[in-house]
């Protein structure tokens, strides 16, 4: 058999999931678990041949739609102008979120539940490099300079940076806070406009900010009276933690386009925390309503101003705030408790969703001017739509159902067309 990346991505499933396994039975007796150490992720690396090899496709690669099935293990290829579909991509286990893709356009990043990340090449759609970083990985995020992918793994409790150009091992880093308490990784996200990655956890009361810079600035631990002359503890080595200490763990979060506040919710639901990273602690806390889900969070401006809503996942409300004050401007009224709430600035309505009961599988609108309820769309109802996302340039929502896309005009609201993502032409390659 051939290594996966050699041959069609057909051959691709079948070799990787045989890499996957935790233990291999031969001759009766069962080989030790993966270690998940360092040792043990740089023996899982592989950077294939590097071959053009012929392109799959003549799709725009700048306007490429990844659109990922969290319900039958699937990542679909769409031409992102008409969105033909190019190619379904069966997958081993789910995807640990959407995946990045390299600031050309050129590469996709797909990282899977059980801690395998493959650089997979979108011309020709073979498989560029792969690497083991853990047992069960929950985030990854690529730097916006395209140089580094950091990996957030639940088990064990590490970041692990990788070299986004063939997925080498840069640096593994146990997750502990000051005391020696380990904690899972919740998140892990590119603050572009700060050069590095921010990363949150589920059992520390901590934020974590790692530079990616060419030469970023020492980090500092504790207390330091003159900086000029390196006084306090320096952290070594690269992606040296920066940390923001809080009073709870908090996993739930959403960041201002600046990147400079973090609005966060604890598990209690009970109040939002505001975090100036550049300060490093909570700015303010301000009670709200329900069980707000700063993860569903989104952002606009209105009349000037920036404001972000929180969509709520107890009370049917949407809960809008003002980005300056971070005062509560509206609680805005809506049909059912949603959990999800998406915009693009090249639409005038932001989608909720992750509605239960009668308004599951639908959207209500939100006019982001009036921040008024605006209608709703129910693409196919009962049934489990993914989340929402957008076009490249905004113009279109696209959601998937079942199997099926369901384009909208993200400006009118009005259904574009409906496109079958499970066709016997789309199924990976064989021989």
């Amino acid at each position: 058999m051939k290594r996966a990346g050699q041959g069609s991505i057909g051959r691709v499933t079948l070799a990787l999931v045989l890499a996957a396994w935790v233990t291999v039975v031969r001759g009766g007796v069962a080989a030790p678990a993966w270690s998940g150490d360092e040792v043990a992720i740089r023996a899982s690396h592989v950077a294939h041949a590097a071959a053009e090899g012929r392109p799959a496709h003549v799709a725009d690669l700048r306007t490429l739609v990844l659109l990922a099935d969290p319900t039958d293990r699937h990542l679909s290829l769409l031409d992102g102008e008409t969105y033909a579909p190019l190619r379904r991509i069966a997958l081993d286990h789910a995807l640990a979120g959407a995946p990045p893709v390299s600031p050309d356009g050129r590469f996709a990043f797909l990282a899977t539940r059980d801690g395998w990340v493959r650089k997979l090449d979108l011309l020709t759609l073979r498989t560029v490099a792969e690497i083991r970083v853990g047992h069960e990985l929950h985030s990854v995020a690529l730097s916006g300079d395209g140089r580094v992918l950091m990996a957030g793994n639940a088990v064990p409790h590490t970041l692990v940076a990788l070299d986004a150009r063939d997925l080498a091992l840069i640096r593994r880093i146990p997750v502990r806070n000051k005391d020696g308490l380990a904690s899972s990784v919740a998140r892990v996200v590119d603050a572009t406009p700060r050069q590095s990655f921010i990363a949150t956890f589920s059992d520390i009361p901590e934020i974590w900010e790692m530079s990616y810079a060419a030469n970023p600035q020492p980090v500092y631990e504790g207390l330091v009276h003159d900086f000029n002359l390196r006084e306090g503890h320096i952290v070594e080595g690269p992606f040296a933690p920066r940390r923001s200490r809080l009073d709870t763990p908090i996993a739930d979060f959403f960041f201002e386009r600046s990147f400079e506040h973090m609005i966060g919710v604890p598990p209690d639901g009970i109040t939002a925390h505001i975090v100036h990273l550049d300060v490093r602690r909570a700015i303010a806390r301000m009670p709200l309503p329900g069980r707000p889900h700063a993860g569903g969070a989104a952002a606009w401006e209105r009349r000037g101003r920036a404001i972000l809503a929180l969509p709520n996942c107890t009370e049917s409300v949407v809960s809008v705030l003002d980005r300056d004050t971070w005062q509560v401007l509206r609680h805005i009224a809506v049909e059912a408790p949603g959990c999800s709430l998406a915009s693009h600035g090249a639409s005038p309505y932001a989608w909720l969703g992750g509605f239960d009961g009668a308004l599951r599988g639908c959207f209500v609108f939100i006019d982001k001017a009036t921040l008024e309820p605006a209608g709703r769309v129910c693409p196919q109802s009962g049934a489990v739509a993914a989340r929402l996302t957008f076009s490249r340039d905004g113009r279109h929502a696209l959601v998937s159902v079942e199997s099926t896309l369901v384009v909208y005009d993200s400006a009118t609201l009005q259904e574009v067309k409906r496109v079958a993502l499970e066709d016997g032409s789309l199924a990976d390659p064989g021989g």
